[in-house]
């Protein structure tokens, strides 16, 4: 599949643009916490660059296409196509997302041929998005150097998974027969004009069903009522194609389609699991060292303007899973319950003469 027909997908197929965007999106949207003195400053640098939004955009496109590129727009005294001025650098004014297909790679550089415009631009200053790593014999030497877009791991599951829900409407549709019954139906056929006599009755009934959702018949030579047949095991073969697509896509199926299977309520804690170390990896992967080289860059500018006097690139991604309010009150509640337990048993211990008010205050601090 090309660009054109991978962008097409993309924005006329719900389905596949949320398998793209969830997992950048949730790889982003819990932030990072920054150490060291100089923490303030460029949480605010970053902040000011909408580094989440550039970020969650240049792993959807690493994501859709194979690869994409951050480009820096540094002020450092030189050109977008001359290396990065280190001792330059004064300020960061902005951060812009190109995907692979707008991409050459002509060696130190690489040209971005946008529909705003062709350029060259230093590797120096790109943030550098690709989708997983492939081995040396891969069938397109493009993936060999970025990645593989997600359509190819997916196509045939969500092509299963599409193809499903379309028969099953298709069956749906068929599954309730209107019958017509008239008595003489074979002497009127045999006559010359029999059949589209028959033809053009039938019309006027399925008219008047449709707009007045009423059938008018002939009382004594008539009779029109529905058969239906509802196809068995059509919910159980949607089901399956679905989670193979989930499978396939390491995206929980309670997120791809709004509930849980089925029967498979009390996989959702696991499949969760499985998400957030699929979006983990993620991170690790495609953000990790783009955010660590964009710190130092941040630093840099703070160093040299005097705003800070040493770099600030430690952080962390705030965790993924989040403690409902509800949870952590239970929880708190079985702390304290423990706690009681354990004081009014070492109460007992020191009536009975078998601990010493010392020996209890020393496990209670020491936590035991």
């Amino acid at each position: 599949m090309n660009a054109e027909e991978i962008i097409r997908r993309y924005e006329c197929d719900g389905l596949f643009s949320r398998i793209i965007d969830a997992p950048a999106e949730e790889a982003v949207k819990h932030g990072i916490a920054l150490n060291g003195n100089g923490a303030a400053y460029c949480e605010a640098a970053l902040d000011r660059l909408e580094w989440g939004q550039v970020f969650i955009t240049g792993v959807e496109w690493a994501r859709l296409f194979g690869g994409s590129i951050a480009v820096m727009l540094i002020n450092d005294g030189r050109g977008l196509e001359e290396p990065l001025n280190l001792p330059g650098v004064r300020s960061i004014d902005g951060l812009r997302v190109y995907e692979l297909p707008l991409l050459q790679d002509v060696g130190a550089r690489y040209e971005v041929l946008s529909m705003y415009g062709a350029f060259q631009v230093h590797k120096s200053r790109c943030l550098v998005f690709r989708n997983g790593v492939m081995p040396e014999n891969a069938k397109n030497r493009q993936y060999e150097l970025w990645g593989v877009p997600e359509y190819e791991r997916i196509e045939a599951a969500i092509t299963r998974a599409e193809t499903a829900h379309s028969n099953a409407a298709r069956m749906l549709d068929r599954s309730i027969q209107a019958v017509y019954r008239m008595r003489g139906l074979e002497d009127v056929l045999a006559t010359e004009d029999g059949e589209s006599l028959v033809m053009r009755r039938l019309q006027v009934l399925d008219m008047a069903r449709s707009i007045l959702n009423t059938t008018l018949i002939d009382a004594e030579g008539e009779d029109c009522y529905t058969l239906s047949a509802y196809p068995a095991n059509v919910g159980e073969v949607l089901t399956a194609s679905r989670l193979f697509l989930s499978g396939v896509s390491n995206i929980p199926y309670k997120l791809l389609f709004g509930k849980s299977p089925s029967g498979f309520k009390n996989t959702d804690d696991t499949s969760m699991e499985i998400y957030y170390n699929y979006v983990e990896s993620i991170q690790h992967s495609m953000i990790k060292d783009n955010l660590r080289r964009l710190l130092s860059v941040v630093s840099l500018v703070g160093i040299n303007t005097g705003a800070i006097a040493a770099p600030c690139t430690s952080f962390k991604f705030r965790p993924l899973w989040s403690t409902d309010a509800l949870e952590e009150a239970e929880s708190q509640q079985y702390k304290a319950a423990a706690e009681l337990d354990r004081a009014k048993a070492l109460q007992a211990y020191v009536s009975c003469g078998a601990l010493k008010r010392e020996d209890v205050r020393r496990a209670m601090r020491r936590g035991r």
